[in-house]
């Protein structure tokens, strides 16, 4: 549950030591006392963190911490005790607990890192309000995220919902496809924001119709037809929060992404953007390799830096390049299971002495932009809080977290106001969850030559 929104879904996270899958049965009983809150931190591998904030009055285990996170958690008795097995999907089933060399480790959050616990979560004993818990899916010594990058995350997403509308939304189109998004990557429903009190949930928003008199029946019909970006970004969106993609709002998204795309040139659309989310979606719809002829386009509009910008280079020469499409560049292209060293050379050129990335090479630190590089190094399969990606000690989530405000908003730059789309667009990165969906192939090396060098 949410601070201030009741909200639900699945997550899990895990630790270090292989004995912290082995949950001794029962949790000791305490006298009731005020309510609670604690924090339960899952993630999912080495992508995508998920949290949840729970209230308690008489103590709890750990187990019993993670079962009240609302999270889809299947355990198995042993000889040894209590087994998690999976959470929210990821995992083993009860019957082959042990079907994989990862498994569920178990940490708690005290001064500044991640600790084993002495016992299993069945025995451990929550008794104070602010305990933190920690769930990690992978194998042993895999390193787990900090967790203030988590609880950031869960103070935006807290001040997300207090700006939902009556009618389910947050304001424009794009605008709520980013909140989508960013309760997508807590693994969170749709369907289960509704405006309060009793009003519209967030996924009812999109089978609306705003705008009287047009074409289009629903909002989810308009935005995917704005442009084949739009399309590519709403088919995330919807996978992201648990709808399903091909009946939307009673739009097909998957046929909307498909329609726009031309096999002949293969382009989706006259902007990189296009190409970039048009690629995205199609790597979660395909069950094959993605055309070469479709990976080529994107490739072949990249700058000589190895940068791209909005809009392709022209018969006159190289487009403007920035950081953000290039970021999404770099996501669709892993997707496509293509590394592109290039981009993130371009990237790591444009980054700042706060650890953060304006738009280009020469801007000021924002919000949005370091949002967007966060997802494409990890995407890259790298570590945005590596050597490779610090500058003088700074990263790209300390700037991030630098431009947070006390109430949870973001800024897009120092010094501002809060700003929804800064808000919205900071959440995925700080839950560690790129636009990359699951069913890709995966580069095997991607290198920074040039980076390691000017360290």
């Amino acid at each position: 549950m949410s601070k201030q929104l009741t909200r639900w879904v699945g997550i899990g996270i895990g630790a270090w030591l292989l004995a912290a899958l082995f949950l001794a049965m029962g949790a000791p009983g305490a006298l009731a006392q005020d309510e609670k809150d604690a924090d339960v931190i899952v993630q999912f591998g080495d992508q995508n963190v998920a949290i949840r904030s729970i209230t308690f009055t008489d103590s709890i285990s750990g187990l019993r911490a993670l079962e009240m996170s609302g999270l889809d958690v299947i355990t198995a008795t042993s000889d040894y005790g209590t087994l998690v097995c999976s959470i929210d999907g990821v995992g083993c089933p009860a019957e082959d607990c042990f079907c994989s060399s990862s498994y569920w480790g178990y940490n708690y959050w005290g001064d500044g890192a991640w600790q084993g616990y002495m016992t299993g979560a069945a025995s451990s004993v929550i008794s104070q309000t602010g305990a933190i818990e920690g769930w990690r899916w992978g194998e042993f010594g895999a390193a787990v995220a900090p967790a203030p990058e988590a609880l950031s995350a869960e103070l935006a997403l807290d001040q997300i919902a207090s700006t939902q509308q009556p009618t389910g939304g947050f304001g424009s189109l794009g605008s709520t496809a980013d909140v989508m998004l960013a309760l997508g990557a807590n693994h969170e429903a749709a369907s289960a924001w509704q405006a309060p009190p009793d009003g519209f949930s967030l996924l009812d928003y999109w089978s609306q119709d705003d705008i009287d008199g047009d074409e289009h029946p629903t909002n989810a019909a308009r935005y995917a037809a704005a442009s084949p970006a739009a399309a590519g970004k709403l088919y995330l969106a919807a996978v992201s929060a648990g709808a399903d993609p091909q009946a939307f709002a009673g739009e097909d998204i998957v046929a909307a992404v498909k329609a726009n795309y031309d096999d002949m040139s293969g382009a989706f659309g006259p902007t990189n953007w296009d190409q970039a989310f048009g690629m995205l979606a199609m790597a979660g719809i395909a069950d094959e390799p993605l055309p070469v002829e479709m990976v080529q386009t994107l490739v072949d509009q990249a700058n000589p830096d190895g940068s791209w910008g909005y809009l392709p280079p022209s018969a006159e020469g190289e487009a403007f390049g920035d950081t953000n499409s290039t970021a999404l560049a770099v996501q669709a292209l892993r997707a496509a299971g293509v590394c592109s060293p290039d981009g993130l050379i371009y990237l790591r050129s444009a980054q700042n002495e706060d650890g953060g990335f304006g738009n280009d090479l020469d801007a000021e630190t924002d919000a949005n932009s370091t949002a967007y590089v966060i997802q494409a190094i990890l995407a890259a399969g790298q570590d945005p809080t590596s050597a490779a990606w610090s500058v003088n000690g700074n990263t790209p989530f300390d700037a991030l977290a630098s431009l947070q405000l006390a109430d949870g908003s973001f800024a897009w730059m120092t010094g501002q106001g809060a700003n929804p789309l800064a808000t919205h667009q900071a959440v995925p990165a700080l839950l560690r969850t790129s636009f990359v969906t699951d069913n890709v192939t995966a580069c095997s090396e991607i290198f920074l030559p040039m980076i390691s060098a000017a360290q």
